[in-house]
């Protein structure tokens, strides 16, 4: 699970999306994508791609 935590008026999203664009380099694949408090709390599971 990642977490992306992002000042009050903007976005957790982008920096959310960098990390699993790197993850995704070394065998981890996106499986959701969840955003609670109107997108400054944002959660990626993600697992190990077989």
């Amino acid at each position: 699970m990642i977490i992306a935590r992002h000042k009050w008026g903007s976005s957790g999203f982008p920096p959310l999306m960098e990390a699993v664009e790197h993850l995704s380099n070394y065998g981890w694949e996106l499986v959701n994508v969840l955003s609670v408090g109107e997108g400054h709390h944002v959660y990626a599971a993600m697992r190990r791609a077989s």
